[in-house]
């Protein structure tokens, strides 16, 4: 979370203040006012900057930022986005489906070579599909093949799959797609009985294509004191469960 200096709003407070810790900290508002925040609420907030240095800072507009934060915005919020934004983002989704190859256009594509941010387009539109079938194009899967865990609920890789085959075989309580506090992100799987939230991670180092949210997804996690743990594999889960259990016998003896 950006560092908070007090109610004083004067613009040579915020000079380092950037775009990432206005997104941090409409986070921890929404949480602190369990909805969502107007630019008001952000402007009158301990350590935010004033009116004038939110709207210098923001990229786009309120309601993007918010969606950035993973906070869902309210109708009215909404109705304030351009009417030419919708269009200009199913535009950009249909051009950047014409450059580039292949039968259908993956969000990795996208976040390689659209204007916009994925992660933006599936808040916008609902789901990735959702947003290439309002643009009228084929789209693919995430980073994996959708498919069906062992409980019957629905998981989002092969990846994701592996490690709910490991819990279910181990006896351990899971949950999968969990919301996460008050914002728009969920969790691959949440461990109840551990108060453990889990992040399957199947990329390579930096081809991620969603990278900079899933990093404030994970400061989102350490700012609330929650404890997460990202993983590739089961062996990766266990060995930070086991970690975990051998840490608590620790502290017990």
């Amino acid at each position: 979370m950006g560092e908070f200096h007090g109610n004083q709003h004067t613009d040579s407070e915020y000079n380092e203040y950037e775009y990432e810790d206005l997104v941090e900290d409409v986070a921890a508002l929404a949480e602190e006012l369990g909805r969502s925040p107007t630019t008001e609420d952000a402007s009158q907030a301990d350590g935010l900057p004033s009116i004038a240095t939110l709207y210098k800072i923001i990229k786009d507009d309120w309601v993007s930022t918010l969606r950035d934060a993973g906070v869902e915005p309210t109708k009215n919020q909404r109705r304030s986005l351009p009417i030419d934004r919708r269009e200009r983002m199913l535009e950009d989704l249909r051009q950047t489906n014409r450059e580039t190859e292949g039968d259908v256009l993956r969000l990795r594509q996208y976040d390689e070579n659209g204007s916009f941010d994925g992660s933006s387009m599936k808040v916008r539109f609902g789901s990735w599909s959702e947003a290439c079938t309002e643009a009228g194009i084929d789209c693919g899967t995430r980073h994996g093949e959708r498919c069906v865990g062992p409980n019957g609920n629905q998981l989002d890789s092969r990846h994701e799959l592996a490690v709910a085959r490991y819990l279910d075989e181990a006896g351990i309580e899971y949950e999968t797609h969990v919301g996460v506090g008050s914002t728009r992100w969920t969790c691959d799987f949440y461990l109840p009985n551990q108060c453990l939230w889990v992040e399957v991670d199947g990329y390579v180092a930096g081809e991620r294509p969603n990278e900079r949210m899933f990093t404030q997804k994970l400061g989102y996690y350490a700012f609330r004191g929650m404890d997460f743990v990202v993983v590739k594999t089961p062996e990766e889960l266990r060995e930070s469960l086991a970690s975990t259990r051998t840490g608590d016998d620790t502290r017990q003896t």
